[in-house]
């Protein structure tokens, strides 16, 4: 079991025992919201993939949630740390991982939901797009709604002040806001940011980020590399685990009748802002609902916002993606649907 901490800038490396010549190499950025998770997890080990993957895989950690994206909008905290920790993981990758046997010009990233959105992040941002050679997103974007967002964006500096009037930080000077944060142990900061629904994440920040990455995506400003791009079937339960969490363990799923789907469709689009618009909501479900079932107010809805949110979350972000860097780009693009279901 690992424990989280701030103190976290620590990275994993797994070599097969026998190796012919330098190795490529792959590095793992783990998902988790960027404001949760740890290379350390025991799903996340190395020893697999480095014993019959012919490569050498690292993992890294890097800082989340308030400690690792907190942006007050200037220098008092420009935001994106955990991104500029991620980079500063593959600089020294790039710089070091010939000393174990790896090849410091086959590197590969790789990563998973908000890892896969890092990975993204690092292929449009010219201040790490030279830190490795091709590129793996698994189930996420820089165009999903949770990893980049405008609304988002233009609150960053009204939720550091929520932030602080939440842990009586009550300055208005950007400054004395962050001092009087730096005071607070940061699992509390955690704690209070999450029970408050305080989020932060990716920013456009002057540093890692110049401009929005949505404007540099659209005028095809990134790396030009193989990349790799997939998600899985039934992604969207996700949504219903958040919102039905005393299923999480059990055998069979919740039964969503028509009363419970209409709150869904509402959550799936006040999560990343909230601001409710009706006339989207109707037309969402004018596209995914079987209208023949509409009357009976007990039918189960449970695919049907399975579809809606797996299609908002991962599966047509990440599309667009594929279908835009094969347009704009003169390296191969390949995409993938995974459909196995596992045994347990």
């Amino acid at each position: 079991m690992y424990r989280s901490s701030e103190d976290c800038l620590f990275l994993n490396i797994f070599a097969p025992n026998q190796m012919t010549g330098k190795m490529p190499v792959m590095v793992y950025i783990h998902g988790g919201s960027y404001t949760s998770g740890s290379s350390m997890a025991d799903c996340y080990s190395g020893i697999s993939l480095a014993s019959v993957g012919d490569v050498i895989l690292v993992t890294i950690n890097y800082r989340l949630g308030v400690t690792g994206f907190l942006d007050t909008g200037d220098a008092a905290s420009p935001g994106n740390y955990g991104l500029l920790d991620q980079a500063e993981a593959l600089r020294w990758v790039r710089n070091n991982i010939e000393a174990f046997g790896g090849d410091s010009s086959k590197v590969t990233i790789f990563g998973e939901s908000a890892g896969a959105g890092s990975v993204d992040f690092h292929l449009i941002s010219k201040f790490s797009r030279d830190l490795f050679d091709q590129a793996i997103l698994e189930s996420g974007a820089v165009l999903t709604p949770w990893s980049f967002n405008k609304y988002w964006e233009s609150n960053k500096v009204n939720e550091a002040f929520r932030l602080g009037r939440s842990v009586n930080c009550s300055s208005t000077d950007t400054t004395e806001l962050v001092d009087c944060l730096r005071q607070i142990d940061a699992r509390t900061l955690e704690n209070i940011a999450s029970a408050n629904q305080i989020r932060f994440g990716p920013t456009v920040d002057g540093t890692f980020l110049d401009e929005s990455p949505i404007t540099m995506i659209q005028r095809g400003d990134f790396k030009d590399c193989p990349v790799i791009v997939g998600f899985n079937r039934d992604e969207g339960t996700l949504l219903i685990l958040t919102s039905f969490p005393d299923y999480a363990l059990t055998e069979e799923a919740p039964v969503i009748n028509q009363s419970s789907f209409n709150m869904l469709v509402t959550v799936s689009q006040t999560i990343y802002n909230p601001v409710r618009y009706e006339i989207v909501e109707d037309s969402i479900k004018q596209q995914y609902v079987d209208w023949a079932h509409w009357d009976d107010t007990n039918h189960d809805y449970f695919d049907t916002i399975v579809g809606i949110s797996g299609d908002e979350s991962f599966s047509c972000p990440c599309l667009k993606v594929a279908r835009d860097r094969a347009m704009m780009t003169s390296h191969p693009v390949y995409l993938y649907f995974f459909t196995q279901v596992p045994t347990t």
